[in-house]
C-alpha cells in the first residue's frame, strides 16, 4: 500500500546543534532520514537556494519490518566542508516519494 512521507529529520554529527558549529576547512556530516513510507523517497539537499544533492551519498533503504509489503526508511548523508563564504547560509533537505507530496525538513541548520 502506498504511503506518503510524514516527515524528515536532519541531524549533524558528531554534535547536533543549530546553528551548526562548522569550522572553515573542516568536515561536518549531516544525515537526512525519512519516516517510513512506500515507495522509497528521493532526497534532495540545498545550501540556501543552491541544490547540492550531487555532493551527498544516498543510503540503502531500510525495511521498517517486511520490505515486500511494508514501508521503507530512506536516508542520505552529506559531508560538508566548512567554507567562510557559507557563514549564515541555511542547509536543509527535502524528500518526495509520491508525486506532489513533498516534505521539507523544518529543522534546518544555519551554518
Amino acid at each position: 500500500m502506498l504511503g506518503p512521507i510524514s516527515s524528515v529529520t536532519l541531524v549533524s554529527t558528531p554534535t547536533d546543534t543549530n546553528p551548526s558549529e562548522v569550522v572553515s576547512s573542516r568536515d561536518q556530516t549531516f544525515t537526512c532520514t525519512t519516516k517510513a513510507a512506500l515507495p522509497s523517497s528521493g532526497i534532495q539537499w540545498y545550501l540556501s537556494t543552491t541544490n547540492i544533492t550531487t555532493s551527498a551519498s544516498p543510503q540503502p533503504d531500510v525495511c521498517n519490518t517486511n520490505c515486500s509489503v511494508d514501508k521503507v526508511i530512506s536516508s542520505s548523508v552529506l559531508t560538508y566542508t566548512g567554507n567562510i563564504t557559507d557563514d549564515g547560509k541555511i542547509l536543509y533537505c527535502t524528500a518526495v516519494n509520491i508525486e506532489e507530496r513533498r516534505w521539507l525538513d523544518l529543522l534546518t541548520r544555519r551554518l
